[in-house]
């Protein structure tokens, strides 16, 4: 898997990083908590700036800590970038998979 993502998480529960692919650069791309209207919404919401760009569902893995799969959204993409946001140390990082 590619790292294309390193974040930060606050004491708000909130992740703050930037994402970087051949097509995207962006800094400021915060992962916020949302309250799931349904089963299948998601956990979090993916913002840059004030755009949602994409969402998060937290997955929990037996004998593994708990991560968030990630799905990014942009024009310029063919198909949104799938991904895990997993705790590496003091940091998170978002780990690309083509599906």
């Amino acid at each position: 898997m590619t790292i294309i993502g390193v974040f930060s998480k606050t004491t708000e529960g909130k992740y703050q990083g930037a994402l970087r692919t051949l097509t995207l650069n962006v800094k400021g791309v915060e992962i916020r908590p949302v309250e799931r209207s349904g089963d299948r919404a998601p956990d979090h919401r993916i913002y840059l700036g004030q755009t949602v760009i994409g969402a998060a569902w937290t997955v929990t893995r037996e004998g593994k800590p708990s991560c968030l799969s990630v799905q990014v959204d942009d024009p310029s993409l063919p198909t949104p970038l799938c991904g895990l946001l997993l705790a590496t140390g003091d940091r998170h990082e978002l780990h690309w998979s083509r599906r």
